[in-house]
């Protein structure tokens, strides 16, 4: 499989439509995206590989492995948890997505001290 393909089939079967992967990529200081949808479709289309230094990126958001996308070494699936764009976890990507670096951390200290179990008032541990 070619890496366009690769490339391809790792969006659609994360359920993402170029633009909405597009939006979920790094962002400049000004929050604009880094990457354009025309851009993603040009190498889905094996015309243009001026993007593929994002190719991690997409990889991750995509949750496949990046060495499968970029090399294709190994299998695809890294996990088995993905980010669908039904889920609440895909709002706060894009909320993330547009935050200045310092808020970043300061979200990413609160996401982690939520996901940190905490204890019922009768003695049980609770996940949350």
């Amino acid at each position: 499989m070619k890496f366009n393909e690769r490339l391809k089939w790792a969006r659609e079967n994360a359920g993402f439509t170029q633009q909405e992967l597009v939006d979920l990529l790094p962002t400049d200081e000004n929050g604009k995206p880094m990457m354009s949808q025309a851009n993603l479709a040009k190498m889905e289309k094996n015309e243009n590989t001026v993007g593929s230094n994002f190719s991690y990126f997409i990889a991750k958001v995509c949750n496949v492995s990046p060495e499968w996308l970029i090399f294709e070494i190994g299998k695809p699936e890294i996990d088995v948890y993905s980010v669908s764009v039904n889920d609440p976890e895909y709002k706060v990507l894009q909320v993330m997505q547009q935050m200045q670096p310092y808020m970043k951390s300061q979200a990413a200290r609160l996401l982690d001290s939520l996901a940190e179990p905490t204890q019922e008032p009768n003695g049980k541990h609770n996940s949350k």
